[in-house]
């Protein structure tokens, strides 16, 4: 634990960084305990090495330099306080080793717990300085946040640091916020509309930067042709596919947001395939290409030519006089310490290892503590015991009056990164490959580009950029008059019609044998379904609106519910009657409680439904078919939310049981056997999911994906009419020609339900692959069969020469009855339907089905089945 605060008035600043990784130090904890100023200087005298160590050592001697001014009283900031510094490592050791020349090393656990230590041993410690890792930078805002404790960095480059909620404390002097808008207001003097955008997804700052590029390109209506994750350029195939996307949309101006040796990898390796790069072509982004190691392409030593009229955007505030000759005085300053040690610091090695702005941090902190404790009583050592903390957030660095070298006034952003203009250049394509041209900036409020005396220079090497491609763009469009149009527009009158006939005919022809099998009320909540399906076809006519394919999912999710789950629903009684070993209770085989589920399965799909509406949001979007073609296509603002994972689960469970009572109804009487419609239903159902919803991303794709779309849900709900009615009038044809031959003619409901009760012959149709019989039976009381009281009758059945006597037994138990056929005794079980009395009767060897209809009198439907 640090001591006591001493007498003399001072304040510390925590200096943070990878200081495991310079050899001598000596370490209590994380604070770096001494051998700092033993370190050998002429070890980092090489301004642009690779190594980040050099990097981080001049950030360090930059804002020490700072803090030495401050001590001397230099313009009177903070007079009579003295400022300590404290260094604290927060990089593991144990991975030091070839990280200290990679960026992308990350330490930010060990990062954490050091800013959580200065916090609780070192009070003394008011702000923080330092980090270049962007990772690690992230770790060192957040817990100083929290701790209300100030944050800098000199140049970490971290777009996700701009959220003030997460990361309010911590101040950057770099320039990122508005770097959309400073790209667009270059596009727009250049008449620029079309463009497409690449950047390495996996990196968070490089993502975030995109981002907001993108926002403000769709704003201001500039159309963005693709994005491409440039990490599939590691590899050629990974640059051949670059290649072809930026051909296929005939992309003219292209934004690379990347680091140096990315960028320079992709854009050399399609250089050398001479694609997308050449004289109708820009690229853009904030690092230049620069290959690693001094590399070249295919051994060709002048590839830097190709370079040539590459533009790169940097946010910075042009140099006045006062900030060349402030530089003068830090350099001097610099130059009276290293000079003496063997190094000599230059402007550009300044400004390119950060010494320059790792000294403005200081200053700017200085200054804002300055005017914080002005007209606070005892205001210094409120300051010293983190008493004022609340108001050290980056609003109390935005406008501190200090003059420096990255801006005069140096000015900080409302999302706490430097407040700058943006400046654009065009690469020379000279031997460096980085000698560029300054042409032109914005304004520091983002409203207007202007041109500076030095116009740009294009590949092509004259200043007129290159046409962007925009060409009178044809809109792919299903109007009704097209010949796709047409064909729907009949096709879904064709389907209004088939649906609306075949329910008149269930209605009328209910009490037929034939259609009441099929139960009237699920047929017709099938048939509702089907045509839901049909009115969410007229959504894929016209353009595309937001209204459009919001219908086009409710109508199909909740026709596809009404009718699969009817379907299911039906089948699943029958599968319980038909495989019952005991007395079913009448409300299982009642219409009520299916009716029910449907109902409930119905407002299940709307609530799920109208939660996808309000958090999926559905949308629409441009796609850019070709290069002179597009079309608009539903999307969603928020994809992958749990409505719409909640969607498909629950579709996926109903056609999976579909599916699965398909196969479970396999053995079921021929008569109401539908087991191969549910499987075939499920799987059509199934595939049509997958071509609808799992397409790949090719905009070209597009240009057919709504045909294909409507052609197939059309397709899906005319089979599930066809699978459900075709079999029944296949029957009613079926028997139409068995009572024609044996002199009955097919009745009307009317006439059936008034037919005479007397014992007449009969017409028996199998259950299963059965014989036929005819015979006729009596019984003393002939509605008893109907009501579940049975007495004895005995039934003869005739076939040829052939004569079979069934004799029905009744049993003390109510609802349990033995039959004989012939010798052979069979024990039985009752169902009953809305119109029918089913009795299955089984013995060792054989089975036997016995149907009654209650409706039309004394007609019996038996079928034997022998083993």
């Amino acid at each position: 634990m640090a001591s006591n605060f001493s007498t003399t008035p001072s304040i510390t600043i925590a200096f943070v960084g990878p200081y495991s990784w310079y050899p001598g130090l000596s370490f209590d904890g994380s604070l770096v305990s001494g051998g700092w100023d033993q370190l050998d200087i002429t070890q980092y005298k090489d301004f642009y090495s690779s190594n980040f160590a050099n990097y981080f050592f001049w950030y360090d001697f930059g804002a020490s330099l700072a803090v030495s001014d401050l001590n001397n009283n230099w313009n009177n900031i903070l007079p009579g306080v003295t400022i300590n510094i404290k260094r604290f490592n927060n990089y593991d050791p144990h991975q030091v080793s070839e990280e200290m020349s990679h960026n992308s090393a990350d330490s930010g656990g060990f990062a954490t717990k050091t800013v959580q230590a200065i916090y609780e041993d070192h009070p003394d410690v008011i702000a923080i300085f330092g980090d270049y890792l962007v990772n690690t930078a992230m770790y060192t805002a957040a817990v100083s946040t929290h701790y209300k404790i100030p944050y800098i960095n000199p140049a970490a480059w971290s777009y996700p640091l701009l959220d003030r909620n997460k990361y309010g404390y911590a101040i950057q002097m770099d320039t990122m916020y508005g770097m959309g808008q400073g790209l667009f207001l270059l596009l727009k003097e250049w008449n620029v509309k079309r463009v497409a955008i690449m950047y390495p997804a996996h990196v968070n700052s490089w993502a975030s930067v995109t981002q907001e590029i993108i926002r403000v390109f769709q704003t201001e209506g500039i159309s963005i042709l693709a994005v491409i994750d440039m990490d599939i350029g590691e590899t050629k195939s990974g640059i051949e596919y670059i290649a072809q996307s930026l051909k296929r949309v005939d992309a003219r101006y292209i934004i690379a947001m990347s680091d140096f040796a990315q960028v320079g990898h992709v854009y050399y390796s399609l250089a050398m395939l001479n694609a997308s790069v050449g004289n109708d072509y820009v690229w853009l982004g904030m690092n230049v290409p620069v290959l690693n190691s001094n590399a070249t392409v295919d051994n060709d030593p002048e590839y830097y030519k190709m370079g040539r009229g590459f533009v790169a955007i940097n946010g910075y505030n042009n140099p006045n006089d006062f900030m060349a000759d402030h530089n003068a005085r830090v350099l001097e300053m610099a130059n009276n310490i290293t000079v003496p040690l063997g190094v000599v610091v230059d402007d550009a090695g300044a400004w390119y290892d950060n010494l320059y702005p790792s000294y403005d941090c200081i200053l700017l902190l200085a200054y804002a503590f300055n005017n914080l404790i002005q007209g606070i009583d005892n205001g210094l050592h409120l300051l010293q015991t983190r008493k004022l903390s609340t108001l050290m957030n980056s609003t109390l660095f935005m406008n501190t009056g200090y003059r420096g070298s990255d801006g005069d006034p140096l000015l900080i952003s409302e999302q706490g990164d430097l407040r700058s203009t943006y400046n654009f250049y065009s690469l020379i394509g000279n031997s460096t490959a980085t000698d560029a041209i300054n042409f032109g900036g914005t304004d520091m409020s983002l409203t207007k580009f202007s041109y500076l005396e030095t116009p740009p220079l294009f590949f092509d090497g004259t200043s007129t950029p290159p046409h962007d491609g925009s060409k009178t763009l044809t809109e792919l469009l299903n109007s009704v008059s097209s010949p796709f149009g047409e064909i729907l527009i009949a096709l879904i009158v064709i389907g209004w019609l088939s649906c609306t006939a075949l329910g008149i005919i269930s209605l009328l022809y209910r009490n037929v044998k034939i259609i009441k099998k099929g139960s009237t009320v699920f047929t017709l909540i099938q048939l509702l379904g089907s045509i839901l399906i049909f009115v969410g076809e007229l959504s894929y006519l016209g353009r595309v609106t937001v209204s459009a394919c919001t219908l086009r999912v409710w109508m199909f999710i909740l026709g596809l519910t009404l009718s699969t789950s009817s379907f299911v629903l039906k089948n699943m009684r029958v599968y319980l009657i038909f495989n019952a070993k005991k007395n079913l209770p009448k409300y299982i085989v009642k219409d009520g409680i299916y009716l029910t589920a449907v109902i409930c399965l119905a407002s299940l799909a709307t609530a799920v439904l109208a939660a996808w509406t309000m958090i999926s949001i559905p949308t629409v979007t441009l796609i850019q078919v070709s290069s002179d073609k597009f079309t608009y296509a539903c999307a969603m603002k928020n994809k992958n939310s749990w409505p719409e994972h909640l969607l498909w689960v629950f579709m996926s469970i109903l056609v999976s049981a579909q599916g699965l009572l398909g196969f479970s109804t396999l053995n079921v009487g021929a008569a109401y056997n539908q087991s191969s419609s549910l499987y075939t239903l499920a799987f059509l159902i199934a595939l049509c999911g997958l071509l609808l919803f799992g397409p790949n991303q090719d905009a070209l794709f597009h240009s057919t994906l709504s045909q294909t779309q409507a052609i197939c849900v059309w397709v899906l709900a005319i089979i599930q009419v066809t699978v459900e009615f075709a079999p029944k009038f296949i029957n009613l044809w079926n028997e139409r020609k068995v009572h024609l031959n044996t002199g009955s003619n097919l009745q009307s409901p009317s006439q059936t339900l008034s037919r005479s009760t007397a014992p007449q012959k009969i017409y028996v149709q199998p259950i299963a692959k059965l014989e036929r019989f005819t015979g006729t039976f009596t019984v003393k009381n002939k509605k008893s069969i109907f009501w579940n009281k049975w007495i004895k009758a005995t039934l003869v059945l005739y076939q040829l020469h052939q004569s079979i006597h069934l004799t029905f037994l009744p049993l003390s138990k109510e609802n349990v009855f033995a039959i004989k056929l012939e010798s052979n005794l069979f024990h039985c079980s009752l169902g009953e339907l809305e119109n029918e009395v089913v009795l299955v009767c089984q013995n060792s060897r054989q089975s036997v089905k016995i149907v009654f209809d209650k409706v039309e009198g004394p007609k019996l439907f038996i079928g034997l089945c022998t083993e």
